[in-house]
């Protein structure tokens, strides 16, 4: 089976600083991803790996604290990865705004 491998940058934040690291996933590991928007752009990702649990469902982490929207545009570009879920984690009323940003920046 062919690597298929993906590079996603995350945001860590600490006391005195930020940091950015980049995550190597290999597509072929996984069954997806769930995109989580918290609130003020702060979108999450995580991974949902092909390891079953003991209670039938499968392991899953996510990426960081934080990620930048274009990593969430590179998820839904590329044609590799799965979405399984976008979700709206504070009920944020702008929600759907921000969800409209991002399919219109992919139509553009």
């Amino acid at each position: 089976m062919k690597d298929e491998t993906i590079t996603i940058n995350s945001l860590y934040f600490w006391s005195d600083d930020t940091t950015i690291e980049e995550h190597d996933i290999n597509l072929n590991d996984i069954l997806g991803f769930k995109i989580h928007y918290r609130v003020d752009n702060s979108w999450h990702i995580e991974v949902v790996t092909k390891e079953k649990l003991k209670d039938g469902d499968f392991y899953s982490y996510e990426l960081s604290h934080t990620v930048y929207v274009s990593e969430v545009l590179k998820l839904f570009t590329d044609d590799r990865c799965v979405i399984l879920a976008i979700t709206n984690m504070q009920q944020i009323r702008n929600f759907k705004r921000q969800l409209l940003r991002i399919f219109k920046t992919l139509n553009s």
